[in-house]
């Protein structure tokens, strides 16, 4: 006699009988002899996976039985965020939680990915512009530089660091979005006036001044001369 399970199914043995033989010889005799097959579920093994056990947790590797219908969660970690499931043949699914009923060995991997976060750069004082600002992934290392406007220039930045590039990571704990303050000022440029010829006069209003300040230069001619012009 030979057992035949069915699909999800498996043959373990006689009722009765200490034998697991498949198939079961006996010898026919003068009396009517039944034999009952036991049968039961097959297990299959499910095994789930992160993409990247830094974006979050999802580990179960088990055997659950055939047709059963287990659920899979997933733990996201701060900064990241589940998108999707993916199988071994790659088809994709969004459920979630992720149920299915088992029929075979199965191996998921729940995709993570960045959440997102809005860069801004503010100039506290003076005029100035931030690049790159804009949305970036969490998680992101970049260099944050302050760009003085026309007349002005980088003075420092919030933390009091005087270099106007500067080192971002985008760490945790995630925020939707963060502000990077500096302060610019006003270039200094330097008014000279020279007398033609050279010794015939002085100057008043010479010397540094900040961008846009109103001046004036005064020419004092020396004894024995007058100013002519420029």
């Amino acid at each position: 006699i030979k057992p035949e399970p069915f699909q999800g199914y498996e043959f373990y043995g006689w009722e009765g009988l200490t034998t697991i033989a498949n198939p079961l010889s006996y010898k026919v005799t003068n009396t009517d002899t039944t034999f009952k097959a036991l049968f039961r579920k097959q297990t299959y093994l499910i095994t789930v996976n992160p993409d990247d056990p830094l974006h979050g947790q999802a580990f179960t590797t088990g055997r659950y039985e055939f047709e059963s219908t287990p659920s899979f969660t997933v733990t996201e970690y701060d900064g990241y965020e589940f998108k999707y499931w993916q199988d071994e043949l790659g088809v994709t699914t969004t459920q979630y939680p992720l149920t299915f009923s088992v029929t075979e060995n199965k191996t998921y991997t729940a995709v993570f990915a960045a959440k997102k976060v809005d860069v801004h750069g503010v100039a506290t004082a003076g005029l100035g512009s931030f690049d790159p600002i804009g949305q970036k992934d969490f998680g992101t290392t970049f260099t944050l530089e302050a760009l003085p406007a026309y007349g002005y220039d980088f003075d420092r930045w919030s933390t009091g660091s005087p270099n106007p590039k500067r080192d971002i990571t985008l760490s945790s704990p995630w925020r939707s979005d963060t502000t990077f303050y500096a302060s610019f000022k006003r270039h200094k440029y330097t008014i000279s006036a020279k007398a033609d010829p050279e010794g015939t006069g002085t100057f008043i209003g010479v010397g540094q001044y900040e961008y846009e300040t109103d001046t004036a230069v005064t020419a004092k001619p020396s004894t024995g001369y007058q100013f002519m012009g420029w």
